[in-house]
């Protein structure tokens, strides 16, 4: 890359890194040289309707990754083909810098978390030509409350509206990590700029499941199932660790 690696992906055996200079990598292990990577191809806008901004974000699910830029837009790529499946233009772009900082995926659903504040649910697609709806069928925070417009297919049931945000004073998302309670429900774990803590907010619905305290502007988190930890490094250098408890 010429500048900056700002996102890596790893799936299907391959390891991608974005960079600042708006393309992606494909690194493949080498044949001749054990324990080193290849670069096997390179994802641009030249050559494969690639970022026209910093890429900032990636993440792989089966044969499809899905990568954020800069400029508020989504793409998903097909890995088998090599080529650019859907893009998504200014999916986030209520602020003067949407940049997207996280894309996960959870229960089939695309999420993505913008430097504009918000978080949205992206539902897969049922025309047999996109990989994900084009419009969002949820947007946190709402807006405004709607008494109407729930929309169906796979976001039947869980109450999602389409709401557009005008709230261009939000703090940005840095980062959210899935993970699962002792009861084994979907809870996300959300870092917003300047807050100095993380929110726990359950999922489909996002009650709030309570706060992290003391960690400054956490922009890396993971989590252990196996043994109820959760993870997060701020910008202070810290690393801090939470151990999920029963209810008392």
């Amino acid at each position: 890359h010429v500048g900056q690696v700002t996102s890596l992906a790893m799936g299907n055996g391959m390891l991608f890194s974005g960079g600042q200079d708006k393309t992606i990598r494909v690194w493949k292990p080498s044949a001749t040289h054990p324990h080193q990577f290849e670069c096997a191809a390179v994802l641009d806008q030249q050559t494969s309707d690639g970022h026209r901004s910093s890429v900032s974000s990636m993440t792989v699910a089966g044969l499809m990754l899905f990568s954020g830029d800069t400029g508020g837009t989504i793409k998903v790529w097909d890995l088998e083909a090599g080529t650019i499946k859907q893009t998504l233009i200014k999916a986030h772009r209520n602020a003067q810098y949407p940049a997207i900082t996280q894309l996960l995926i959870w229960e089939g659903h695309l999420l993505s978390g913008s430097l504009d504040g918000e978080i949205k649910i992206w539902e897969p697609a049922s025309d047999g030509t996109n990989v994900v709806n084009p419009t969002c069928i949820y947007t946190y925070p709402e807006a405004t409350p709607s008494s109407g417009n729930v929309h169906g297919g796979r976001g039947r049931g869980r109450g999602y509206r389409n709401h557009s945000n005008n709230n261009n004073n939000l703090n940005g998302v840095l980062a959210m990590q899935g993970v699962a309670d002792l009861e084994g429900k979907a809870v996300l774990m959300v870092s917003y700029n300047t807050e100095h803590c993380i929110k726990l907010m359950e999922l489909p619905t996002f009650a709030d499941r309570g706060v992290l305290t003391h960690v400054n502007n956490p922009r890396a988190m993971a989590a252990f199932p196996q043994a109820q930890l959760l993870f997060a490094g701020d910008e202070t250098g810290k690393v801090k660790t939470w151990r999920w408890k029963p209810a008392i």
